[in-house]
């Protein structure tokens, strides 16, 4: 039984706790600064993840932690914590266990914060101090996605005059690529991926539920990509995401495409979605991104019996075995036929060309 004293205590640990992380919240503190004063305060590793898992900032998950939740098989070779085996919110980790808490906000599941202590259970106190953590996450998400939805309105609008050549010179591209640290001054493939229709079986899909899904599905690419390099330019197109990857030449391009998508994939657990992508082929520079004539690009579709590469003969670019139509007219996100891609449920009668 709980003595008073030791009550009270716990009660005000986790006032203090709050105090602090409403502090960090008001100074612009992500994240990770989050996750970390959490750990400091309670002895606990912490990490706050997407509703897959994939992470998106941690607080005292030591090389000894990860190893532990390795062990007990809760994280996939990607790095995400599998969410789907925290049976009733808790797993057991070593001597210990994690315990998982939803994030949420006006209704609208938005991430997961998950509890780790290797050496014994978390008691029922520091549960209740994630649980006032949680809240406080919610609110650095919710302001990070207003934020996000504001940058991403001029970065799309961006790419998009760029692949309809008109936003302006050369040099004013490269400048203003620089303000958002895009490096666009060299050799990329143009991948446009977009999520794959829901299954018959599925029912019906509420709009909420359709954002929701393309908004984690964009913040994977934005993660995967930003791990690969830095400076890769992308945005999401409400329905569709389009990201400039670094490649000098085909076989680089098959390997940085394969890279992203297997990082986006993960092991398809935690509700991932099945998606199809589209690879253009090699733009030698900036200047080739905006050339009006090039054939398009083909589909690949990541998904059900899609694990295979293949190439079609005179061609540059790549697509599944199980997907391999081409484009016959270019998409909203990339209307140069330089980049144009399209998932089709039957193919064309011919093959289009552009002139």
């Amino acid at each position: 039984m709980i003595s008073p004293d030791a009550a009270t205590a716990a009660l005000a640990r986790v006032d203090a706790l709050h105090a602090a992380l409403t502090g960090l919240v008001l100074e612009g503190g992500d994240l990770d600064r989050i996750a970390a004063e959490v750990a400091r305060v309670l002895d606990v590793a912490v990490l706050i993840t997407s509703t897959d898992g994939r992470e998106r900032g941690s607080g005292g998950v030591t090389e000894r932690i990860r190893g532990s939740l390795e062990r007990a098989d809760l994280v996939d070779p990607t790095g995400r914590f599998r969410v789907e085996r925290t049976n009733a919110d808790t797993a057991p980790v070593g001597d210990g266990e994690a315990r998982m808490l939803r994030v949420a906000a006006g209704g609208e599941d938005l991430a997961r914060l998950v509890g780790v202590r290797c050496d014994g259970p978390i008691d029922p106190g520091d549960v209740h101090a994630l649980e006032r953590a949680a809240a406080v996450a919610a609110l650095v998400i919710t302001r990070e996605q207003a934020v996000g939805a504001v940058e991403n309105k001029y970065q799309g609008d961006f790419l998009r005059d760029l692949f309809l050549r008109r936003a302006g010179d050369l040099d004013y591209v490269v400048e203003h690529a620089e303000t958002y640290g895009w490096d666009l001054d060299r050799p990329v493939v143009v991948v446009c991926a977009e999520l794959d229709p829901p299954r018959p079986d599925e029912g019906p899909i509420s709009s909420e539920q359709r954002r929701a899904w393309q908004q984690r599905f964009a913040q994977g690419w934005r993660q995967v990509t930003r791990d690969l390099d830095p400076g890769i330019a992308g945005a999401d197109f409400s329905s569709e995401v389009v990201w400039l990857l670094p490649a000098a030449d085909d076989e680089q391009a098959a390997a940085v495409v394969r890279r992203a998508v297997d990082g986006v994939a993960g092991d398809k657990g935690g509700g991932r979605r099945s998606f199809s992508v589209g690879v253009s082929r090699v733009a030698g520079g900036l200047d080739a991104l905006r050339r009006p004539t090039a054939r398009p690009a083909v589909p690949w579709r990541w998904g059900a019996g899609s694990t295979a590469w293949a190439r079609r003969p005179s061609s540059t670019s790549w697509a599944s075995t199980a997907s391999s139509h081409w484009c016959p007219t270019p998409r909203s996100c990339a209307p140069s036929p330089t980049t144009c891609w399209a998932r089709w449920r039957s193919p064309p009668t011919r093959r289009p060309t552009f002139g």
